[in-house]
């Protein structure tokens, strides 16, 4: 990783609260699950990973939790557009200095 990058990544991991990162499901399937095993809980089972709390407290992480579960609904004429994702994140970018 080149200085910069290590800047900005030092800058952001300063803003949020540290915790101890998980794969999504890790408790519910293998450390390498297979697209079956992913597809039941997802698709069958309906389960979505967990947005924390305080992602409340940040509004660039309010945000994307609120585009991560509109883009989640099982009727697709309701989820978000691709548009209007990328709209959503670079007014984001704007608004919030979000270098994306």
């Amino acid at each position: 990783m080149n200085r910069s990058m290590r800047t900005e990544t030092d800058k952001a991991s300063s803003l949020y609260p540290r915790g101890v990162q998980q794969l999504p499901y890790y408790d519910l399937v293998p450390s390498d699950p297979s697209i079956e095993e992913m597809r039941k809980l997802v698709c069958d089972q309906k389960l979505r990973p967990n947005v924390p709390n305080w992602w409340q407290s940040y509004e660039s992480l309010r945000v994307m939790g609120k585009i991560m579960r509109e883009c989640w609904y099982a009727n697709g004429a309701a989820r978000l557009t691709a548009l209007r994702i990328k709209k959503t994140l670079s007014q984001l970018s704007v608004e919030e200095d979000v270098k994306m």
